[in-house]
């Protein structure tokens, strides 16, 4: 009986003794196993890091050519970055900018984790309405709005104002009870800081734009494709519009010309004033043109309906074709313009009253004769807003309808509720303007359009004993 006693103590050992081994190899393959993988995840963080630092970086030096860069981790992960198509300005001759693609590739000793980002300015053009202030108006009960809207400022409501497209705010959404078709999303920061380099570059005579500067510029569409461009000069008081004959010209300006089509006005598509007014009105015919108006004293009046001769697709026609398509960039205000409006400059008469230009009005549906103006295009306006010049004064005209988009640093009033001058307004979104905008239109920074991460496993003992 002893004997057996002794025997069955030293099979337990031995059984105890294997199974401890066995637990102990487990836990130790275990724990291998463990920090394999976290060393593996400590890799694909160094990665995403990489790429996550170079886009921080290129928000912030946006026309900047950003460099093959080397990082570590400080723990054993070496890293690259590497990019390609270098955001730069057209400026330097390379078009649009076209946003840039970044790899961030990150090893350790059992694998390499690769990021692949793909990164692009967003046309200000695809927004139905953007806006850095609201300046203090709200969003009334009949209101609606078609199209992507951002707002950088609060954005209040009274009553039941509608969005049909996303909403986006830097702020907070505030009063009423407003109708959203899509969640908004508060807390989105886009600044309206779009450069005008791209246009400047289309607008160049080297790149065969049409190129004006220091001149008055009236710029006239008809239904057959015909654009009619006439200047004057910066302190004629006199009616550009019949400037035929009489009007200024100097080196490639000429007084009046009639062309036959948008190509033989520019090649590149872009008509740019510098320094001056920019007058436009007209039925657009087979025209896909930006128009610029940028630099000290520009602005654009807009002083009749502007319109497609087809209409585009907005809210109440998805199905409609148009081939055409205006941008309007100006770097000051954008006015529908009065009978009278204010000179740009700033020498007086009398010592108190700014000098005043009777032009003739262009067309009477500007006025109180007549009701209503009608503006197909998208336009962006970084230094002002878009607006009805002496809105307070001009008596009921009617409803001012846009279909297209409008991006500006204010919102602007075209009615004064107190007396019932200027617009009732109607502003609808051209859906062309989702898949393509203008030539040298400004872009947001760059946002990411795609992201994708992968694993590549070196070392194959990490998956010993494994079923691949």
């Amino acid at each position: 009986m002893g004997r057996t006693s002794i025997i069955m103590v030293m099979a337990f050992n031995l059984i105890f003794m294997t199974m401890g081994f066995r637990l102990s190899s487990l836990t130790s393959s275990a724990y291998d196993k463990y920090m394999t993988y976290y060393s593996i995840e400590q890799a694909g963080l160094a990665a995403e890091s990489g790429a996550n630092i170079a886009i921080s970086n290129s928000y912030w030096s946006r026309w900047t050519a950003l460099p093959t860069a080397q990082f570590s981790s400080g723990t054993g992960i070496q890293g690259t970055i590497q990019f390609a198509d270098t955001a730069v300005s057209s400026s330097s001759g390379s078009g649009d900018t076209i946003g840039f693609h970044l790899t961030s590739t990150a090893s350790d000793n059992y694998s390499t984790v690769i990021t692949r980002v793909s990164v692009q300015g967003q046309s200000f053009a695809q927004f139905g309405i953007f806006n850095s202030s609201e300046n203090g108006i709200s969003w009334g009960a009949s209101d609606t709005c078609f199209g992507p809207y951002h707002t950088q400022d609060n954005m209040t409501c009274q009553g039941t104002p509608r969005f049909y497209g996303q909403v986006t705010t830097n702020g907070s959404i505030t009063g009423g009870s407003p109708y959203f078709k899509f969640p908004p999303t508060p807390k989105t920061n886009i600044p309206l800081d779009g450069s005008f380099d791209d246009l400047k570059a289309w607008g160049s005579t080297a790149k065969g734009g049409a190129n004006y500067t220091g001149v008055k510029v009236f710029v006239e569409f008809y239904n057959n494709g015909q654009i009619k461009v006439q200047t004057v000069t910066n302190a004629s008081t006199s009616d550009g519009w019949l400037a035929s004959g009489t009007g200024f010209s100097t080196g490639s300006i000429k007084a009046c010309t009639t062309y036959a089509n948008v190509g033989e006005l520019t090649s590149s598509g872009v008509l740019l004033v510098n320094n001056s007014e920019l007058h436009v009105k007209g039925v657009l015919e087979n025209v896909n043109l930006t128009l610029g108006c940028i630099g000290t004293g520009s602005i654009v009046m807009i002083d009749s309906s502007l319109v497609y001769k087809e209409s585009p697709p907005d809210s109440r026609n998805k199905f409609a074709v148009t081939n055409s398509m205006l941008g309007i960039v100006a770097q000051n205000g954008i006015n529908v313009t009065d009978t009278q409006h204010p000179s740009t400059s700033t020498t007086q008469t009398d010592g108190v009253t700014p000098t005043v230009k009777n032009y003739a009005i262009a067309n009477n549906n500007n006025n109180n004769n007549l009701k209503g103006v009608t503006i197909n295009a998208t336009m962006y306006s970084s230094n002002g807003g878009f607006g009805a010049e002496n809105f307070k004064t001009r008596g009921d005209c009617g409803t001012l309808r846009v279909v297209g988009g409008i991006q500006e640093l204010t919102r602007e009033a075209v009615k004064y509720p107190s007396t019932g001058d200027g617009f009732d307004k109607s502003y609808d979104y051209d859906l062309n303007l989702q898949y393509n905008t203008p030539k040298g239109y400004p872009s947001t920074r760059f946002l990411i359009k795609n992201w994708v991460d992968s694993t590549i496993i070196t070392n194959n003992t990490f998956w010993q004993g494994e079923n691949q």
